[in-house]
C-alpha cells in the first residue's frame, strides 16, 4: 500500500526546534548504526555523536519505533533497544536523543522490507567474494580503493534489481557505481547515477540463464573512507523509474502506470485526504515493494492525459496535463482555450519528482508564433504567467531543454492556482546548526516560524495543539503584514518535564466581501538537512511535520524586558533597558540577542560579564525602514555546568514611527580661534512639544555650541548654531557629526538623528614678511561666516 511521509511524534521521548544562538557546546547526534533494520524487527542501534554522557530518552518520528530503553550511555555513544512494527510504512524515520543539558539534532534510520546483511571483508576479489542470497539488505561501507564483490547464484532467469542507498543517507556525498560480473570478471552491465537516486546507483538486469553472478559495490574513483556506509538491495521487488500520472488530487484513487525498470504495469493507490503537496508511495506487486519511494503531487488539479490535446481545453479550469516525452525530439502541445486578456499560469512538476527531463516550458498563438517561455523556476521546473492579448487557443508547448526523450520522461503541467492550506515553515540558516526549542520552568522559550502559505484572508486568531501540561502560548498581534511569527512559550514552575507535539490551527476573516470566513488547520513543516554541499546547500532533507516542545529544567539565568519605553523613529536610535536575573554562583557571560531584527532596524547582540546584571539594549532604525508595529522577543545563552542553556524574554511590541520634523545641516568655514554659525533648516511634520531638544552630537574636539539651540514649535524655520574653533581643533572637513531633536514624550524622549553637514576648518595663512599675526576674529552676524583675514 502506498506510503505516506508521516511524521507524527511518539508518544516516546522527544524534545524539539527552536532559539537562534550557535548551539557549540550542545549534545551531538551524528550517525545511527546500523543504518536501518527490517520492519517487524526488535534490534539494538548505537547512537553516535558528542556529548551524549547524560541521554535520558530517545525520541523517532515514527510511531512504529518504540523505543524499550537505553541499555548503555557513553559521552560519545548511546545504545537502546527499539522495536520497529510489522506496519511500518518504508523509509527513512528521524530520530533524535533528549539529555539532561539540552537535544540533539536529527540522524536518520531506514525502514527496510528485506532481510539485513552485513558486509563481511575481505570481499574485494572474485575468489574473497561474499556469498548473497535474493531479497537482501546489505549493510556496508567503502573504504579507501575499497571494491565490495557479492557472489549470487542464479537458480533459474531472473530480472534482479539492485538499489544503493549511499549518499542519501546523509552520512557522506559521495558517487557509487553498481557492476555486475560474469563468472569471469566481465562486465555485463554497470550504472554510475540515476535521475531518481541523483548519485546513487539503481540496475535492473534480466538474466537470461542461470548460474554465478558478481556483483561489485565501488566508489566511482574508488575513494571512500570510514563514512561511505551504504545500504544494497538486492532482489525480485520492482524498481520502475517513474509513475504516470506524477499527481492527483487528495482523497481519490488513481491508477499508476509505474514505466522502466521492466514490463509496464499497473497498481491502484489511494491518495490520503486532507494533504497536499509532496507524498510518498513505494511501488509494489506480486515480487515486493520497491525499497525507496516515488514522489506524487497531491493537488485540486483534475488528470488529463494526451488523449485529451485532440481538443482545446478550458484554461480557466484546474487541470494537471500529464504526458511523456517518449522520443528525443519531441514536444507535446497542449491547445488551450483562452479569453482576452485572461491570465496563463502554467507550472510543470517533473524533476522535483524525479523525472529526467529538464522541461522548457512556452507559450504559443494560433499561428504558432512563439509568445512566452521559461526554464527553471522556483524549483529546477519552469514556471510561466502570461497574459493572453487577445481571445483564441494557445498552445502551451512541454519540451526537454537538449531535446533528449525516453519512456521515463514524464511530466505534470499544472494549469491555475488552486487555493493551499496555510503552512507555516521553522527556517534553517545557513551555516549554522539547527535550532533547538524548549521552555524552562517557571521561564520561557521562543522560536520563529516563517509563513509559506498565508490563511486566505486576515488571521484572527491561531492555536496550538498538544502543549505540554503547565505551558502556555504567547503570540503577538496577528498582523497580515508580518511574514514571520514568533512564538514565546511560558512553563509554570512545577510544569511536568514533558513533551508534546504542537499541531496549529487558525481562523481568518473573509478576504472579501461575500466570501466566507476560513477556519481550519495550518499545516507545518520543519525541513532537516542531513546532508549540505557546495558551500552548505542542503543536498539530502528530510521534512518533519510537527512541531516538538520540550519542557526542562530552570538554567541559572532569566531575562526581564519591560515595555519599549518610547517608539523607534525612522533614521533615530532607541535604548531598551535589559535586565538579567542570575542563580547564586553564576557569573558566566551570558550572551542576549534579537530572536528575530525587523526589517531595517539594526541591534547589536550585547554580552553580560561576571557581574553585570543591566544593560541598554540599542535599537537603530534606517529612513526606510517599515513604519510598523514589530513583535520584539530576546533569547539569552550561556555555558553551564549542565551545557548550553537557554531563555527568553517576555513578549514586547516595538512601534516605528516616522519623524516629527525634517533637519537639514548646513556647511560653515572657519579658521582655528575664530567662531561662526552653522544654519540648521527645521520643518517641523507637526507641532513639536514644550521641552524639544536640538543638539549637535560627535563634533571634533575643540569645537563646540557656544549657546543653547533653541526652535520654535512649528513652522519652517532657520536655526543659527553659534560654534566656537579651539586653537587645537583639527583643520580639514568634518561630514561626522550629527544632530539630535529629541521630542519630549510618554516613557522619555523620541530621539531623531540627522547627518550631511559639513564644518570645514582652514590652516591661517602664514603673515606676511614684517607682519605681526592677525587677532582672533570676533564673533561675525547671525547667519554670517567669518572669512579669513588676506
Amino acid at each position: 500500500m502506498p506510503a505516506m511521509r508521516r511524521r507524527s511524534v511518539l508518544p516516546l521521548f522527544f524534545c524539539v526546534l527552536g532559539g537562534s544562538l550557535a548551539h557549540a557546546a550542545d549534545p551531538l547526534l551524528e550517525v545511527v548504526l546500523p543504518r536501518g533494520a527490517t520492519r517487524g524487527s526488535e534490534l539494538v542501534i548505537s547512537l553516535h555523536g558528542q556529548r551524549l554522557g547524560d541521554a535520558l530518552e530517545l525520541r523517532s518520528d515514527r510511531p512504529e519505533i518504540v523505543c524499550l530503553g537505553l541499555e548503555e550511555v557513553k559521552p560519545e555513544r548511546v545504545r537502546a533497544r527499539v522495536r520497529i512494527a510489522p506496519e511500518a510504512p518504508l523509509g527513512a524515520a528521524l530520530l533524535q536523543l533528549r539529555c539532561a543539558s539540552g537535544t540533539t539534532g536529527y540522524a536518520s534510520f531506514h525502514i527496510g522490507a528485506l532481510a539485513s546483511v552485513e558486509e563481511a571483508e575481505p570481499n574485494d576479489a572474485l575468489d574473497r567474494a561474499q556469498p548473497l542470497e535474493l531479497d537482501r539488505c546489505v549493510h556496508g561501507v567503502l573504504r579507501e580503493r575499497d571494491a565490495d564483490l557479492y557472489r549470487i547464484e542464479l537458480a533459474t532467469a531472473e530480472r534482479v534489481a539492485c538499489e544503493l542507498q549511499g549518499a542519501r543517507l546523509g552520512d557522506r556525498a559521495f558517487d557509487a557505481q553498481l557492476e555486475w560480473l560474469d563468472a569471469e570478471g566481465r562486465v555485463l552491465a554497470e550504472v554510475d547515477d540515476d535521475a531518481r537516486a541523483r548519485l546513487d546507483p539503481v540496475l535492473v538486469r534480466d538474466f537470461a540463464a542461470s548460474g554465478t553472478y558478481y556483483l561489485r559495490v565501488r566508489e566511482l574513483t574508488y575513494g571512500g573512507g570510514g563514512n561511505a556506509r551504504y545500504l544494497l538491495h538486492v532482489g525480485r521487488f520492482p524498481r520502475p523509474a517513474i509513475a504516470l500520472p506524477l499527481g492527483a488530487p487528495a482523497g481519490t484513487s488513481v491508477e499508476l502506470r509505474w514505466l522502466g525498470g521492466g514490463p509496464e504495469w499497473k497498481q491502484v493507490v489511494a491518495l490520503p485526504a486532507g494533504v497536499e503537496g509532496e507524498h510518498l508511495v513505494f511501488a509494489r506487486d506480486e515480487r515486493g515493494e520497491a525499497p525507496t519511494p516515488q514522489k506524487l503531487w497531491i493537488s485540486p488539479h483534475e488528470n488529463r492525459f494526451e488523449d485529451a490535446r485532440a481538443q482545446p481545453l478550458d484554461a480557466g479550469a484546474l487541470l494537471a496535463l500529464n504526458g511523456v516525452l517518449a522520443a528525443r525530439g519531441e514536444a507535446d502541445d497542449w491547445p488551450l482555450q483562452c479569453a482576452a486578456n485572461q491570465t496563463l499560469v502554467l507550472e510543470v512538476r517533473a524533476r522535483e519528482l524525479g523525472s529526467p527531463l529538464d522541461a522548457v516550458l512556452e507559450v504559443l498563438d494560433e499561428s504558432g508564433a512563439w509568445r512566452a517561455g521559461a526554464d527553471d523556476g522556483r524549483s529546477p521546473d519552469p514556471r510561466l504567467q502570461f497574459r493572453c492579448p487577445t481571445a483564441g487557443v494557445y498552445r502551451a508547448r512541454v519540451r526537454d531543454l537538449l531535446g533528449r526523450g525516453g519512456e521515463t520522461f514524464a511530466y505534470r503541467l499544472e494549469l491555475g492556482v488552486a487555493p493551499f492550506t496555510p503552512r507555516l515553515e521553522l527556517p534553517i540558516s545557513r551555516g549554522r546548526p539547527l535550532p533547538t526549542a524548549e521552555v524552562p520552568r517557571g521561564g520561557r522559550g521562543a522560536l520563529v516560524l516563517e509563513w509559506r502559505q498565508r490563511p486566505p484572508g486576515a488571521l484572527e486568531s491561531l492555536r496550538a495543539l498538544g502543549l505540554p501540561a503547565g505551558v502556555v502560548l504567547q503570540l503577538p498581534a496577528l498582523e497580515p503584514a508580518l511574514e514571520w511569527l514568533p512564538l514565546v512559550f511560558e512553563a509554570q514552575a512545577e510544569a511536568p518535564l514533558a513533551f508534546g507535539a504542537l499541531r496549529f490551527e487558525g481562523t481568518s476573516r473573509a478576504a472579501s466581501e461575500g466570501a466566507v470566513p476560513w477556519s481550519g488547520p495550518i499545516a507545518f513543516e520543519q525541513p532537516v538537512p542531513l546532508l549540505r554541499v557546495e558551500n552548505d546547500r542542503p543536498y539530502v532533507v528530510e521534512t518533519a511535520r510537527e512541531l516538538a516542545l520540550g519542557v526542562v529544567e530552570v538554567p541559572p539565568f532569566a531575562l526581564a524586558l519591560g515595555e519599549a519605553p518610547t517608539p523607534l523613529v525612522l533614521g533615530g536610535p532607541l535604548q531598551w533597558e535589559v535586565a538579567l536575573t542570575r542563580a547564586e554562583g553564576f557569573d558566566a557571560p551570558v550572551r542576549v540577542e534579537l530572536l528575530r531584527t525587523p526589517a531595517g532596524v539594526a541591534a547589536q547582540a550585547l554580552r553580560f560579564e561576571k557581574g553585570e546584571t543591566r544593560k541598554p539594549l540599542l535599537l537603530e532604525a534606517r529612513g526606510d525602514a517599515p513604519e510598523r508595529t514589530w513583535p520584539i522577543v530576546l533569547i539569552a545563552e550561556a555555558a553551564t555546568p549542565q551545557g548550553t542553556r537557554r531563555s527568553a524574554s517576555e513578549l514586547r511590541s516595538l512601534r516605528v514611527v516616522k519623524p516629527w520634523a525634517s533637519l537639514s545641516l548646513g556647511r560653515v568655514r572657519a579658521e582655528p580661534e575664530q567662531a561662526a554659525e552653522l544654519e540648521l533648516e527645521l520643518q517641523p511634520a507637526q507641532d513639536l512639544p514644550a521641552g524639544t531638544l536640538i543638539e549637535l552630537l560627535d563634533l571634533p574636539a575643540g569645537i563646540t555650541v557656544s549657546a543653547p539651540i533653541a526652535c520654535a514649535p512649528s513652522g519652517k524655520q532657520k536655526i543659527a548654531v553659534p560654534l566656537a574653533f579651539a586653537k587645537e581643533a583639527p583643520v580639514g572637513r568634518h561630514r561626522s557629526f550629527k544632530a539630535r531633536l529629541a521630542v519630549p514624550c510618554e516613557g522619555g524622549f523620541l530621539e531623531h538623528r540627522f547627518g550631511g553637514g559639513e564644518i570645514r576648518l582652514d590652516a591661517p595663512l602664514p603673515p606676511r614678511a614684517g607682519e605681526a599675526a592677525p587677532a582672533p576674529a570676533a564673533a561675525p552676524a547671525r547667519g554670517t561666516v567669518a572669512k579669513p583675514k588676506t
